[in-house]
């Protein structure tokens, strides 16, 4: 009662009866040359689009991994991007796979993608649409007809954040693209996450409904496991998780969660230091794991291993918190793939981890090609780190990226998560959610609420949360299907 979630409009995808709800701050119009959905926030600099495409003759759906091989090919081309100003560089800032099994007939994956645009000169989030439009749609910007073009007040700047979304659904396959100026990354990281994370896009048969939910907050308390690659050309990222950890620390601070740290290596499952600790600087003396470690990385082994050595010990810092309470998450940190000692059998080690009730994220070279960056040396595509935390429902981060700050932070509210233990009852159009304690919050990392999508749950920051066991109240629109 007393909550109202955005006004949101669906609207069909151009040659589908698939919906895509769009919230009414946006200006939406149809391009049916390139069927796609085109949307706009003028005053937020927010500019996007969701279409579809015939899914090409070579790509089989139903494999598992097809989904990532499109989506690889497609962003992996963004580096020749047409057009002016030129592309300079291309970063990847996050990856990960949205799974969405609301309809009981199937399930939906979603992969999602954020990249950081370097371009030659300045230029506008609704201009980087517009080229993005034409060449993912395959069309000549010729042949689309009146596109939006942004306000002439629109931000210019050399970079732009763009985030991607990838399924496969209705025999077809769905694109969507949502562009922001880097200047204005915080302000509108809400709206990127939201139109790239699944939940905006239905599935055939859907009508929209509305939810309100009381619900009571939950303890949140993590265990977190570090697996770092201790071999030589791990010199720069090591330092660069040491200048990383007081951030680690201030967001751990700002979402009220109660966490330990531990870390081993990638040659070895034994905790380094004290084991899980609670203090900057043991969990940096921990961190400094060194350079002369075995040179085949045994990473995902080890981590499984020293879960399995922390759930039998009696000592109090090597122990693993009880399961049914506390969030349990691995991070690995490598320049380099995996080797796994399981021919032909990762899949057995996704299964493990879940097991173990844990979410896996990597920090590593980003597929297909890796990642070179001044500073932060050369990384080989981290497959396996990224393939595990995929399939436990965790997010990938590129390892050359120069902020590891803002790859720990996407880490930090996975791991909220995963430990929130409070998932709404159905999994809503993410941007519709309200959220009220005593009054209505806003929707920011610092202090208000956020979504986390894989646990499907509301997370609170700073002075906006309520205590443990206090009520709030949620209100979201979702898709309903019939089936």
């Amino acid at each position: 009662p007393g909550l109202a979630p955005l006004a949101q409009a669906t609207y069909p995808v151009p040659g589908t009866t698939n919906l895509f709800a769009i919230s009414s701050r946006y200006a939406v119009v149809q391009n049916a040359p390139a069927q796609a959905l085109v949307f706009d926030a003028d005053a937020d600099d927010v500019a996007g689009f969701v279409l579809q495409r015939d899914i090409p003759s070579a790509v089989d759906p139903l494999d598992s991994s097809s989904l990532e091989t499109v989506a690889n090919r497609e962003i992996d081309a963004l580096i020749q991007l047409s057009g002016s100003p030129l592309v300079r560089d291309r970063l990847e800032r996050s990856s990960r796979i949205f799974v969405n099994a609301d309809r009981p007939l199937r399930v939906l994956r979603t992969l999602s993608s954020s990249q950081l645009l370097t371009f030659g000169t300045p230029t506008t989030a609704f201009a980087v649409r517009n080229r993005l439009l034409g060449v993912l749609s395959g069309k000549d910007p010729s042949m689309l007809g009146l596109v939006p073009q942004g306000p002439a007040t629109a931000t210019q700047d050399t970079q732009q954040v763009v985030n991607f979304s990838f399924r496969f659904g209705s025999g077809k396959l769905f694109i969507g693209v949502v562009a922001s100026p880097a200047m204005k990354l915080r302000e509108n990281l809400a709206a990127l996450n939201d139109f790239s994370n699944g939940s905006h896009l239905a599935d055939e048969s859907a009508s929209l409904a509305t939810r309100c939910e009381k619900r009571t907050t939950p303890a949140l308390k993590t265990d977190f496991l570090f697996v770092i690659d201790n071999t030589i050309s791990m010199v720069e990222e090591q330092q660069a998780l040491q200048d990383a950890a007081q951030g680690l620390f201030d967001a751990f601070q700002r979402a009220g969660l109660d966490f330990r740290l531990g870390v081993v290596t990638t040659d070895s499952d034994v905790l380094r230091g004290n084991g899980f600790v609670t203090t900057l600087n043991d969990f940096r003396a921990a961190a400094r794991v060194g350079l002369d470690g075995n040179t085949t990385e045994l990473g995902i082994e080890f981590g499984l291993r020293a879960l399995r050595r922390a759930r039998m010990s009696m000592t109090p810092n090597l122990t693993l918190r009880d399961s049914m309470s506390t969030g349990l998450v691995v991070i690995f940190m490598s320049d380099e793939d995996n080797k796994s000692i399981r021919p032909g059998m990762f899949g057995s080690y996704i299964a493990d981890y879940r097991m173990e009730g844990a979410v896996a994220f990597s920090i590593v070279g980003p597929k297909p090609t890796g990642c070179i960056r001044v500073g932060r040396g050369e990384a080989q595509p981290g497959d396996q780190y990224i393939d595990l935390a995929n399939g436990t429902g965790g997010s990938s981060g590129s390892i050359c990226n120069p902020n590891l700050t803002e790859v720990i932070e996407e880490v930090v509210i996975g791991a909220l998560g995963a430990s929130s233990r409070s998932a709404l009852e159905r999994r809503p159009i993410s941007g519709s959610l309200s959220a009220r304690t005593t009054m209505a919050l806003m929707r920011n990392r610092s202090n208000g609420f956020d979504y986390e999508p894989a646990a499907n749950s509301i997370l609170f920051f700073g002075m906006a949360a309520p205590t443990v066991g206090g009520p709030y109240d949620a209100a979201y629109q979702f898709f309903n299907y019939i089936d």
